[in-house]
């Protein structure tokens, strides 16, 4: 998939970045697709697949916390969220009508702190400092092993974000404009604005 996620960890807060590109293998087919749906007010879930599955699967998932939240006055925790989504995505693939979805959620708890998620179509959970979704995976799993550290502040998460980015935009085929980045922290969801490669192919 041409689509790529990226969330970091820190101490206090998670980063997350998504590409705004809807693409067929190497082709890319729109430029402005928003692929967050905002789960609570400290819960944030990225998506990336087959767009029709993406929009489905995400807006289910996003209707059905905010019916629990309207239920019982609370959101999930970020675990209690993850785990909902991993079943949901795990009884669709033993259905008729599978979603080919990839997913990172990013979330603040007062008990858990901050947590990052990476769910993946065939319903596999792990709780992890970063995660990457796409064929970026590949390129900057290693950057990110080697120059994360979880007391990192948001200017230096940022330019960590910048450096896979970069990295990316170097290596792989698709060419994806920008990236929009999130904050997920205990004051809530924060829209940081777009990032742009800075590399020269």
């Amino acid at each position: 998939m041409g689509e790529c996620l990226f969330g970091i960890q820190f101490k206090d807060f998670v980063l997350v970045a998504a590409d705004t590109v809807t693409a067929f293998s190497i082709i890319s087919l729109h430029q402005d697709t928003d692929k967050t749906y905002q789960l609570g007010e400290k819960l944030l879930l990225l998506t990336n697949g087959e767009s029709g599955d993406t929009e489905q699967f995400g807006e289910y998932v996003e209707k059905n916390l905010k019916l629990y939240r309207m239920r019982h006055g609370y959101d999930l925790s970020p675990s209690a969220a993850a785990y909902f989504v991993r079943a949901q995505i795990a009884e669709f693939l033993r259905s008729r009508t599978p979603y080919q979805v990839n997913m990172l959620l990013a979330g603040h708890d007062i008990i858990e702190g901050p947590s990052l998620f990476y769910i993946d179509y065939m319903g596999t959970l792990a709780k992890m400092p970063f995660a990457v979704h796409g064929y970026a995976a590949s390129f900057t799993f290693g950057l990110l092993d080697k120059h994360y550290r979880p007391d990192m502040t948001q200017e230096e998460g940022i330019q960590l974000l910048q450096f896979c980015i970069n990295e990316l935009y170097k290596r792989f085929i698709l060419n994806i404009p920008k990236f929009k980045i999130h904050k997920v922290d205990k004051d809530g969801i924060r829209v940081l604005g777009d990032i742009y490669p800075t590399a020269k192919a």
